[in-house]
Formats: structure tokens, C-alpha cells, sequence
């Protein structure tokens, strides 16, 4: 099954002090690292990066690069755009600011994947739902984005939006066997979140 990557790059960054995306760690940026991942993880295409309308981001590797098709919606504004634009039944979206996110937990969770499902989604050891790493079916997901985005003008929380599909939740004990599972939905707001680890 050809699964297409998106990894979302548009925040504002305002609690790391320079553009997240584009920080450098351990010799590429935050993006180019999420790509790669995602990249390695699902093989069949190329990743797209999702920013804010209006924004200029590098196409690193030649990458597509695509805005918020409703603007200032946050998170929720990125995924119906990946949504929007998507050619393939399911779509994987990442978050750049997950940098410790591996091609093995990637597969893991893709393994999850079946019919009855409209999403697959980590969950953190705290018990907390990790939405910006997770694989949506388009056509269960699509309508109920739509809505949420037209018919308000707040930033709609996705996790509030998914609740109302058949979402696999991944368990911190499917994958604490996984090297550096304590870290893999580690978010980093700063520079300095990226140095201490």
C-alpha cells in the first residue's frame, strides 16, 4: 500500500526562538530529518512539507512544499491541506519538532494499519495522544477536518476531532522494546530541549 509522508513545518516557533524547522541537529535540519525518517520508513514517495500560507520554506531535496489552504488554524489547518492534496488512501504526518522519531516506530505503528480503522495514532507513557505522528485514512478524515475548519474560527483540537472515528491508539508498551522508546514522542520547544537528550 503506497502511503504518502507529510511533515508539518509551519509553526511558529515562538518557544524555540528561531524557525524549528530549519534548526540544524546533528547535521541536517529539523525537516530534512522528518523527511528522511518518513522517508526510509514508508519507501514509496517522497515527502511534502506542509508550512503556513504566505511562508517561505526551502524545498529541501527537491521536496514539494504546499500551505495551509485555511490559514491560522494551526495543526488542524495543516493536516486538511495534506488532506486536500493527498493522491493515496492513507497518508502519514509527522511533525518536525518530533525530531526523535524512527523509521522502525514509523513501521511499527504502519503494521497497525486495517480496515476498520480510520486513523493510527501513538500514545505517550504519560497517556497523552501523539496525533502529529500518525496515519490517516483521507476519505474518513477529510469531511469531518472540513467541517471543523468551516464552521469555526478557533484552532480545533485534532485529537478532539479524531474522537469521533475508529482510531488505533498505540500503547507505550507496543513499542518500549524499540531503542530509545523513552525518547520517540519527545517534543522539543527549544534548542536547548535538543542538547540535553
Amino acid at each position: 500500500m503506497q502511503i504518502e509522508p507529510f511533515i508539518l513545518v509551519g509553526g511558529r516557533s515562538t518557544r524555540f526562538g528561531v524557525d524549528k524547522a530549519t534548526f540544524e541537529f546533528e547535521g541536517e535540519t529539523l525537516a530534512e530529518r522528518a523527511a528522511r525518517v518518513a522517508e526510509t520508513a514508508l519507501v514509496t514517495a517522497p515527502a511534502v512539507f506542509v508550512t503556513a500560507s504566505g511562508s517561505s520554506f526551502p524545498a529541501f531535496g527537491g521536496r514539494t512544499v504546499i500551505h495551509d489552504i485555511v490559514p491560522d488554524r494551526g495543526a488542524a489547518g495543516a493536516i486538511h491541506s495534506a488532506f486536500t492534496i493527498a493522491r493515496t488512501e492513507w497518508i502519514f504526518v509527522l511533525s518536525c519538532d518530533l525530531p526523535f522519531v524512527s523509521a522502525e516506530f514509523i513501521s511499527l505503528m504502519r503494521e497497525r494499519i486495517l480496515p476498520e480503522f480510520a486513523a493510527v495514532v501513538p500514545v505517550q507513557a504519560d497517556g497523552r495522544w501523539q496525533p502529529l505522528c500518525g496515519f490517516y485514512r483521507v476519505a474518513d478524515c477529510l469531511p469531518l477536518v472540513t467541517s471543523a475548519l468551516t464552521t469555526s474560527g478557533k484552532h480545533p483540537s485534532f485529537k478532539d476531532l479524531l474522537s469521533g472515528l475508529n482510531v488505533r491508539m498505540i500503547a507505550s508498551d507496543e513499542y518500549q522494546d524499540l531503542p530509545n522508546s523513552d525518547r520517540l514522542l519527545r517534543n522539543v520547544n527549544s534548542p536547548e530541549d535538543l542538547t540535553a537528550v
